[in-house]
């Protein structure tokens, strides 16, 4: 995702268009992620975090159960979403763990209620 996203920035994708860099924000470009669970939605967000440059709203991510459900309706979830409910948390991105990781039933809870999903437009 990293080398992907820094072949496909503001810059390359209108051109690869044929279009000026000034006109990225016409070009909005999106890797939709369909995960199994809210868990693995979640430490997916997580690991974006991480990434070095951090992908905040390239990713749209959301459940099996959900793009099943209801395609059309408001089902993804950005990093920068799930960055927003977790800051200054014990799940913030920006602290170390140490250790394995340990479910917690609490994180998934709380993400998804929430967290505040979005259509795609």
């Amino acid at each position: 995702m990293r080398k992907f996203a820094a072949e496909v920035n503001a810059e390359t994708l209108p051109l690869r268009c044929g279009h000026s860099p000034e006109e990225y924000k016409d070009f909005p470009f999106r890797v939709l992620l369909v995960l199994q669970n809210e868990e693995r939605r979640n430490n997916l967000a997580e690991r974006l975090l991480k990434n070095n440059p951090p992908v905040r709203t390239m990713a749209w991510l959301t459940t099996f159960a959900e793009i099943t459900t209801d395609p059309l309706g408001a089902i993804w979830v950005q990093p920068a979403d799930y960055m927003e409910i977790v800051r200054d948390t014990a799940w913030d991105p920006r602290r170390e763990r140490t250790g394995a990781y340990r479910r917690d039933p609490a994180r998934e809870a709380m993400a998804a209620t929430a967290v505040e999903k979005a259509k795609i437009t």
